[in-house]
């Protein structure tokens, strides 16, 4: 039971245009494969490099997990998620959206560190647990094809420290990020093909540090048949969109995705290599490519 409801839940991962972090699982059962309720419960852990989170870089690298809990029943789908990724600096005592806002000892203080531009891409939050709730309906297409339609919020707590130079604490800010989005899956025939995707909106906003911003995001992703080499799958994804608040407007965000999984039977896991380089476009800088790059495992903690 736990091998098949795996390979089942892995063959819609990234389907969601909002871009999580790459670790982010997107598990998807086919209502038609069981005949009651079903739960699973599984998690993720692995290291990254160069990573973005709603297509915002992350300031530095690190190992991270995510611990998920899904119940499918009928036609719907409810998802918690509670994850973290360890990016942030040792020398900050506390988790921070991007580097201590340094402030000089003139009266009145003056900022030595300002807030980035608004012209350009801000920082993710980093190194402070993430949490996302999410709910599902499954619908039946004329065609017979299984799309799903679905809600998502995540909600981030973070601090931000004020300091004097010399590392004299002045203050500490606390504030949080939230995110709402709409995903819905889509399917269409282009000749005698089956063309798979999602269309995705997302609004997120945070407060309670000296850089609060908000952006929406408007994103479609296409999902590629998984290539089975035997031993081997290849999952491709490629994802175009916008987002707002970083000064370019229209068309200012690709991101393909390479997915290289392999099932090890001795553990039950599965063993995943993701590379997805995000090109992104902002009014101050243009455009810029971040090669992600992840190694990670998920394994079935429970199913039943």
């Amino acid at each position: 039971m736990r091998r098949a409801v795996f390979v089942l839940a892995f063959a819609a991962t990234s389907a969601l245009a909002q871009q999580a972090p790459l670790y982010d699982t997107d598990d998807f059962v086919d209502p038609r494969t069981h005949g009651g309720a079903l739960f699973v419960s599984h998690l993720v852990a692995g290291a990254g490099a160069n990573l973005a989170d709603d297509y915002r870089p992350v300031a530095s690298n690190g190992p991270f997990y995510q611990w998920a809990n899904s119940v499918y029943w009928s036609a719907y789908q409810l998802d918690l998620k509670y994850g973290r990724a360890y990016t942030g600096s040792s020398a900050v005592a506390v988790p921070s959206p991007g580097p201590p806002v340094v402030i000089s000892p003139a009266q009145p203080p003056v900022d030595i560190v300002p807030a980035p531009a608004a012209g350009t891409a801000p920082l993710a939050p980093s190194s402070s647990p993430k949490e996302t709730v999410q709910f599902a309906r499954n619908l039946a297409s004329p065609s017979g094809a299984m799309l799903r339609y679905r809600l998502t919020w995540t909600r981030q707590r973070f601090d931000t420290d004020v300091i004097q130079p010399g590392g004299l604490l002045l203050v500490r800010l606390h504030g949080h990020e939230q995110t709402y989005g709409l995903d819905a899956d889509t399917h269409f025939r282009l000749g005698r093909r089956d063309v798979w995707g999602s269309l995705a909106f997302a609004r997120n906003s945070r407060s309670g540090t000296p850089d609060n911003r908000a952006q929406n995001e408007l994103a479609y992703t296409s999902r590629f048949p998984a290539i089975d080499t035997g031993t081997v799958s290849l999952m491709p994804r490629f994802t175009v969109g916008g987002v707002s608040g970083r000064g370019a407007t229209g068309l200012n965000v690709v991101n393909p995705r390479l997915d290289f999984s392999y099932y090890h039977h001795g553990t039950e896991a599965n063993l995943h290599l993701v590379y997805s380089p995000l090109a992104t476009r902002s009014g101050a800088n243009g455009w810029q490519t971040r090669h992600q790059i992840a190694l990670l495992a998920d394994r079935a903690l429970f199913a039943k």
